[in-house]
Parts: structure tokens; C-alpha cells; sequence
């Protein structure tokens, strides 16, 4: 964390190449580390409501987020010195940040701190908060009450009956071909009484392949269906990395939000005050 800090890590940006690079590779772990395991042992995102838990779909987020567009805009980190300080300016409430010119496709560059326990972790949710959010932490303050202000709600999983079907009818697959290599062996067997018979081993290797892409598509799809409504608050934005912090004696992060999320923002709160959501769990805090 000292090097984030520092500003000498650069490896969570996202429009650079180390940061693609570094962004593909811990994808490429983490999606490895999660289908070696067994299905009943599987974090289920869908019921989450995550759809992305191992990389940050910034293409989609900002494509979303600028459906007037008439094509695709690559994203682009805002580094213009100017437009940062104005945006500082606009929290403390001595600018308006329409007047900025945010361009559609930046991603603005957000450090935050978090007023709760717990440590959100990398690829969490950045998002919008309701005004409800704010009135259920103001009488959760006077009632001296500790719980979260929200907690998402359960998603059903519309793949989970195909994930059984489909995973049945490999078994069963399987167990036929086995079958069949039984029965070619006592064949062969009786016809050649007294020589041991040997046969080749089953080539079930693309079978196989097969239905680990099928079932990979169903665990977590390539590309969702929805980035930024994934969820019951809006998606705006993603933390890219977060840690303990010991300059601020707490937990930060570092994330990267639209700009049009962002003027959303201040259109509900203008003190910048979000709701991040970790993949793992379904409290926002």
C-alpha cells in the first residue's frame, strides 16, 4: 500500500498496458482458483448480484453509462490536472461540476474511505446511493443501531436447473461410454481365452472440454448482460485496489467511476458519499 501512496504503483490503471496486462492475469488466476473447485464449495455471483467478480468490464460500464452514443467510446483515464482540482473544488461544494465538461468516456480517478469495519477488496462495487440510504443511516445514528444501512437482496440464479440438467446428462454420457468400453472388452475377451486383452483408453478429452465451457458460461458469463443495473443501486464505477492504510490509519481504496455516474452523484449527494459493495458478500457499507 505504501507504494499506491507514494504513487510509484501503477500496475491498477486501467487504460495502460501494464495495468491490462496485470488486470488479464489476475483474472486468468482467479478464474482457474475458482472452477477447481466443486460446485457445491462455489461463491454463486449470481445470487450476489456481481456480475463481473474477477475483472472490471470497463468497456461495458462506460458503454452503458453513454447509450446516446452512436458507437462504441474507448474509456480513457482523466488526467487533466485542471479538471481534477475543479472536481476537488466541486466536493467542498465552491464549483458545479457540469460546468467541468467531463468527457462521457473518462474514467475519473476516486480515492476513498471507508466510515465502517471491514476491508471491500478488489473489483467492488462503486455505486449510486438512494436518498433512503441516507435516512436509514441517520435513524440507524439516533437508534444507536450498528447494522448495515443496506443489504442486497438475494438474486434468484436462472441458470441453476440447466447447471443440474446439463451436469446429469454428462454424467450419464460418461457412464455409457464406460459402459461401452466394458462390454468391447469382454468381447474381445471371450473371443481370445487366456490372453490378457487390453484396450485404448477412452478419448473423452473434448467431451470433456466442452462441457467445462458450457458450464463456465453458466457459472460466470463472458460478457454479462448488464453492468451497470446489476445490482438494486446503480453501478458506476469499480475499486481497483484496497488496503489498510497507515498514513490514514484506515482502509482505502482506489477506484475509477464514470463521469456521467459521477454528475449523478452530485445530483443526490454532494459531499461524494457512495456505496460500495463487496464481491463476496451482500452488504453495502
Amino acid at each position: 500500500m505504501l507504494e499506491l501512496e507514494t504513487g510509484i504503483d501503477r500496475s491498477g490503471v486501467p487504460d495502460t498496458v501494464l495495468g491490462q496486462e496485470e488486470a488479464s492475469r489476475r483474472h486468468a488466476e482467479a478464474l482457474s482458483k475458482y472452477f477447481h473447485r466443486p460446485s457445491n464449495k462455489r461463491v454463486n455471483y449470481t445470487k450476489l448480484a456481481i456480475a463481473s467478480p474477477f475483472l472490471c468490464p470497463w468497456t461495458q460500464l462506460v458503454q452503458e453509462w453513454n447509450k446516446a452514443a452512436d458507437g462504441p467510446l474507448p474509456f480513457f483515464v482523466l488526467r487533466d490536472q485542471e479538471a481534477l482540482a475543479k472536481l476537488r473544488l466541486a466536493l467542498e461544494r465552491k464549483f458545479n461540476v457540469h460546468s467541468i465538461g467531463l468527457p462521457p468516456a473518462a474514467l475519473i480517478p476516486v480515492l476513498l474511505t471507508l466510515k465502517t469495519r471491514g476491508n471491500p477488496g478488489d473489483n467492488a462495487l462503486i455505486c449510486l446511493p438512494l436518498r433512503t440510504d441516507f435516512r436509514t443511516n441517520r435513524q440507524n445514528r439516533l437508534a444507536t443501531v450498528h447494522g448495515p444501512v443496506y443489504v442486497e437482496p438475494a438474486h434468484p440464479d436462472p441458470h441453476g436447473k440447466e447447471r443440474t440438467v446439463l451436469r446429469a446428462q454428462h454424467l450419464k454420457t460418461l457412464k455409457r461410454l464406460r459402459n461401452r468400453r466394458v462390454r468391447q472388452k469382454r468381447r474381445l475377451q471371450r473371443a481370445n481365452p487366456g490372453v490378457l486383452v487390453r484396450i485404448p483408453q477412452a478419448n473423452n478429452r473434448s467431451l470433456v472440454e466442452q462441457q467445462l465451457k458450457r458450464m463456465a458460461d453458466l457459472w460466470l458469463p463472458a460478457t454479462p448482460d448488464t453492468v451497470r443495473q446489476q445490482c438494486s443501486r446503480e453501478c458506476f464505477g469499480y475499486v481497483t485496489q484496497a488496503g489498510f492504510s497507515l498514513s490514514e490509519g484506515g482502509v482505502n481504496g482506489i477506484g475509477y467511476v464514470t463521469a456521467r455516474g459521477l454528475e449523478k452523484l452530485f445530483k443526490i449527494c454532494t459531499k461524494g458519499t457512495v456505496k460500495v459493495l463487496h464481491t463476496g458478500s451482500r452488504i453495502h457499507v
